[in-house]
């Protein structure tokens, strides 16, 4: 989504912003190399993941509030 339909991951981290939450999420649970190669977007995986950062930090400017931003990072599917 952070490369395809970045402005819904923007329009999320702006509806919780504007619910007043003090502390988003990027959208980068799932961007590590084996998960990303079950769907054949491990050489997107930067990309993907500064992408995250980039529309988290986008959504906190377009709020107008300081919100702290959290990088999400989920398991490393590869190993049990």
């Amino acid at each position: 989504a952070n490369l395809r339909a970045p402005e819904s991951v923007l329009d999320v981290h702006l509806g919780y912003i504007r619910a007043g939450a003090e502390l988003i999420e990027t959208n980068t649970f799932g961007a590590n190399r084996p998960k990303l190669a079950e769907h054949f977007l491990e050489d997107e995986l930067e990309q993907i993941a500064s992408a995250g950062v980039r529309l988290a930090r986008e959504a906190r400017e377009i709020a107008g509030r300081e919100v702290f931003i959290a990088g999400s990072i989920g398991p490393d599917s590869s190993r049990g």
